[in-house]
């Protein structure tokens, strides 16, 4: 993890009651090797962050095919937003070349370990094939990012999707997170280096 204090905007230290409840001393420390963030707000500290993944799949037929599996945690609200695009390669029906882009952004949330669904946007869609889908859907407690191809059409799909977050942790959470960088002095926790 880098050391980020001091720099910039962000204060030299950030200090957190013996209780474990943050203070408000500092509204935010970066993890600088994952890109997690840490906020307060009030007397709760949020992890936020977003991270970018990529899959691949390829179908032959009409079968709903799952791309991207997306854990849900708890205490969390995750946006996905996904690019898809696909691209016939084979197959007996269709047109070579054919082909395909979505935009889609979906919002969940877990509840009792159930992904839910807060809501899901096609932001754009083109396809030479009407046939052709891209959704989001809960399961247990995951959302998938799934694809639906044609009959006797191959084709090959890629997503890139990036995913937006926000966590409440608890505090035992935040000292495993920021590791070696927690450590006590005079009664408080201190992030400092070590």
């Amino acid at each position: 993890m880098a050391d980020v204090r001091g720099a910039s905007g962000v204060p030299a230290t950030t200090q957190f009651s013996t209780n474990g409840t943050p203070s408000p001393s500092t509204p935010i420390y970066i993890n600088t090797d994952n890109g997690n963030g840490y906020c307060l707000l009030g007397n709760v500290v949020t992890q936020i962050f977003s991270t970018i993944y990529s899959a691949t799949v390829s179908t032959t037929n009409a079968t709903i095919t799952t791309i991207a599996t997306i854990p849900i945690p708890s205490s969390t609200t995750v946006l996905i937003d996904a690019n898809v695009v696909a691209r016939r390669g084979g197959g007996s029906a269709g047109t070579a070349e054919d082909g395909a882009a979505y935009i889609i952004a979906a919002a969940y949330k877990n509840i009792a370990t159930v992904a839910t669904e807060i809501g899901e946007s096609k932001i754009f869609t083109a396809e030479d094939q009407a046939g052709w889908d891209v959704t989001v859907t809960p399961s247990g407690s995951n959302a998938l990012i799934q694809v639906t191809g044609a009959a006797n059409k191959n084709i090959d799909w890629f997503v890139s999707y990036k995913l937006y977050t926000s966590t409440l942790l608890s505090y035992d959470n935040l000292v495993t997170e920021l590791g070696e960088y927690l450590i006590t002095e005079s009664g408080d926790y201190l992030i400092t280096e070590v």
